[in-house]
């Protein structure tokens, strides 16, 4: 094991990583905050892979339904992030349980059981009068359910031959990723179906 051999090298490259880190940390925060609506998008546009093109506004901090872009105007957000926040931004109660949550336990992978979850499961079946509940927090996931469910009500009720006319059956998830090559150009690949 390399960090065996080389621990005193190891630890100094560490501390080397975390302290410029901390400085890149410190003047994008500075330079952010000085920084025009106007170049915000400049440098997104720059700096960051195209997948969406947002409404040329630079949000910049929100309070309720209000927000305020870096040169202090003031707007009504009438989107809520797609519905996510229609309770409002920065919600006291919101925050109020984020805060206790995340002092007892930050995240929970779905790999292991925890405390809240069997609890909210419960809740939300007998609310809308369903016998089970899969959450998801992304579209990615939602997508990917979707089509496994899709196929086993074809295998079931349609009585479909399972993986008839699949290329690689023995892949059970649907993935997508993103490689960044030496030329720093964004490649999105669809894998799976």
């Amino acid at each position: 094991m390399e960090f065996a051999r080389k621990p005193i090298q190891s630890a100094w490259r560490t501390s080397f990583r975390i302290a410029q880190s901390r400085r890149m940390v410190t003047s994008t925060e500075k330079i952010a905050a000085s920084s025009s609506s106007e170049e915000l998008i400049r440098s997104e546009q720059k700096h960051s892979a195209h997948n969406y093109h947002p409404i040329p506004m630079v949000f910049s901090q929100a309070k309720g339904t209000c927000i305020w872009d870096p040169e202090g105007n003031k707007y009504i957000d009438f989107l809520s992030a797609y519905s996510a926040v229609n309770q409002g931004h920065c919600h006291p109660k919101v925050l109020k349980a984020l805060m206790e949550q995340a002092q007892r336990l930050t995240l929970s992978s779905r790999a292991f059981h925890n405390d809240k979850f069997p609890i909210f499961a419960e809740y939300v079946t007998r609310l809308f009068g369903y016998d089970m509940v899969l959450p998801m927090n992304t579209g990615a996931e939602g997508v990917e359910t979707a089509l496994k469910l899709a196929r086993k009500w074809g295998y079931e009720k349609k009585k479909i031959p399972k993986d008839e006319n699949r290329q690689h059956p023995e892949e059970d998830r649907d993935s997508t990723s993103v490689e960044i090559g030496q030329d720093h150009q964004d490649v999105l690949r669809s894998q799976g179906q």
